[in-house]
């Protein structure tokens, strides 16, 4: 990085997602982001209840980290979709979630909110959304991360033990 710099735009960038050309602090932005995308990751957060407090939890992530701001929420669903098979819910629970909590967070759309979660729970269990899960492989522990700590103490209150969430 070229030290004459300020870290102002740095900062600026990383916070904001904006997409800056100039090669020589292109990977200091790239630093930046993964350091908050690590720190919010270690963020202690209170247990879950369900597969759709999962949703939304997922949810806020993706939106905070899109670079896009103009993204359509149907693209944030059904990435989230995606994050929610990889964690281990079965295919009818992230189909619940996704239409709970879509119309919870836009209760304004007027949308058929069956077909809407249909499409986006086909999509994470297709070929667009088992592409998308392989590139997610390697954060697959931090998206466990969001669910497992609840969903144990969850079972153990039951008196299942361990909550079935592959290592």
């Amino acid at each position: 990085m070229n030290r004459l710099l300020p870290p102002a735009p740095v900062r600026v960038a990383v916070e904001h997602g904006f997409k800056i050309a100039n090669p020589d602090i292109q990977q200091a932005i790239a630093n930046g982001r993964e350091r908050a995308r690590v720190e919010r990751s270690h963020v202690a957060r209170p247990p879950l209840r369900s597969v759709t407090e999962a949703y939304r939890l997922h949810y806020e992530e993706v939106v905070r980290e899109s670079a896009a701001p103009k993204t359509g929420p149907s693209r944030f669903d059904s990435e989230v979709a995606v994050r929610l098979r990889l964690t281990g819910p079965h295919r009818e629970a992230i189909f619940e979630a996704v239409k709970e909590g879509a119309a919870a967070s836009r209760p304004g759309e007027r949308r058929d909110g069956e077909a809407y979660a249909r499409r986006a729970v086909d999509f994470a269990f297709g070929v667009p959304g088992s592409q998308l899960a392989h590139t997610f492989e390697i954060r697959r522990e931090q998206l466990l991360s969001v669910v497992r700590r609840s969903l144990e103490v969850e079972m153990a209150s039951r008196g299942r033990g361990r909550a079935p969430l592959g290592r």
